[in-house]
């Protein structure tokens, strides 16, 4: 269902986050802002961004609308998204991105995934390999450019 309802027929960026952390998910949130501003218009009409949260009883609706409005994030573009931990933990699991509470902490994989319009994963980037998207990545960009 989160393909067919949010996904199909789009390119996006999709990457897993909680609101509350304060180590990799703002470098995270921080590289699909310089996404975005690559981008350009193409944002939002050719590319969409997702930002998961698998925090869901932390991070409600209105946690996640203030995280994204901190990040200015236009909600024409990128979407903060969460939903049972299950659910979560499976979406992102299909796309390489995967999480797992850890004795009441939460702790998750840094990778961004970048799916085709047709839900096939072009490729993903893990934290320790983010070199900042405002550089021009060039494996996320070109597999923005070639999911066209």
């Amino acid at each position: 269902r989160f393909y067919d309802g949010l996904l199909q027929g789009k390119q996006v960026a999709i990457n897993l986050i909680f609101t509350s952390c304060t180590d990799d998910c703002p470098l995270e949130t921080a590289n699909l802002v310089q996404l975005k501003r690559v981008l350009g218009e193409r944002a939002g009409r050719d590319v969409f961004l997702y930002s998961i949260s698998i925090d869901p009883q932390r991070d409600t609706p209105d946690v996640l609308a203030r995280y994204a409005a901190r990040w200015k994030a236009d909600p024409k573009t990128w979407h903060f998204l969460t939903g049972p931990i299950d659910a979560v933990r499976r979406v992102g699991s299909q796309f390489g991105v995967d999480s797992f509470p850890d004795e009441g902490l939460m702790n998750h994989s840094v990778r961004t995934a970048v799916l085709d319009r047709r839900g096939t994963l072009l490729g993903s980037r893990t934290g320790e390999e983010l070199n900042g998207y405002g550089r021009g990545d060039e494996l996320t960009l070109g597999h923005l450019h070639a999911g066209r």
